[in-house]
């Protein structure tokens, strides 16, 4: 029954994101965008949003998976709509910011979460944390950017948001310049 579910999502160009962001989603992602991409070009691509984004302690693979996601959808000719039902947490966040400009929704109810970015390097040796620091700063410093490009927010405030949780509603998030429009 799902199959049948997803097949018809994906005739009327929708496309549902509420799994956890990993290497697996990300590769279904990608493929089903450039399917519908591939599909009808003109037409806008639907993309509903739930979820809490990843659990990665990585943050390397954390970053490539965003970047992938932003990449791909900025790649199309044709336009994104994203909706965020009911939470967006983390990548989910930054990913409804990635919609074409005015076409960015929320439901009322919906709660937006950003969490901190540049957490742990985890237990590495001494000679490496240098090298991975600057590493993740690089991946946040590019992550920031494009978040700075979708809300129209200056980089540095941007920074100040992310680090620390920062939790918004639908009209906070309308205000920060994540969506668009409530519906």
């Amino acid at each position: 029954m799902s199959s049948n579910y997803s097949t018809f999502l994906l005739e009327k160009n929708i496309l549902y994101l509420s799994t956890e962001i990993d290497f697996n989603s990300t590769k279904s992602f990608i493929s089903t965008i450039l399917y519908l991409k591939n599909k009808n070009s003109n037409e806008t691509i639907n993309l509903y949003i739930n979820g809490k984004g990843s659990s990665y302690y990585n943050l390397f693979s954390r970053y490539d998976q965003i970047i992938s996601m932003h990449d791909i959808i900025n790649s199309m000719k044709s336009k994104l709509s994203t909706l965020v039902l009911g939470i967006a947490f983390n990548e989910m966040c930054l990913i409804s910011s990635y919609g074409s400009k005015d076409y960015r929704y929320a439901l009322p109810s919906s709660l937006l979460y950003i969490d901190v970015f540049m957490n742990s390097i985890g237990s590495s040796q001494t000679s490496d944390i240098g090298i991975k620091k600057s590493e993740l700063y690089k991946f946040n410093n590019l992550i920031i950017n494009i978040f700075s490009k979708h809300t129209m927010r200056h980089p540095t405030e941007i920074t100040s948001y992310m680090t620390r949780p920062f939790h918004m509603t639908s009209v906070e998030a309308l205000n920060y310049g994540i969506i668009d429009k409530i519906i």
